[in-house]
């Protein structure tokens, strides 16, 4: 399921091609960057009480433990 359209998957694509080997891991840093950001948002939601040393410990937890992540907010 997608809610992009094959054109635009294409364009995305072709742009990607075009991308030398340093754009693409700048790209790549700029994604975690943002994922790490979006996970550390959802913990101070889920856990307004926490200060952000523990939300830090938390995600070092999530990143370096066997435990699987909880799901996602509702």
């Amino acid at each position: 399921m997608t809610d992009t359209s094959s054109r635009a998957t294409t364009q995305q694509a072709n742009v990607y091609c075009r991308l030398t080997g340093v754009e693409r891991l700048a790209l790549a840093l700029d994604l975690s960057l943002l994922a790490r950001d979006l996970s550390r948002t959802r913990l101070h939601l889920q856990h307004p009480e926490w200060t952000d040393d523990e939300v830090q410990r938390e995600m070092l937890r999530y990143a370096f433990s066997a435990t699987p992540l909880p799901p996602p907010l509702r």
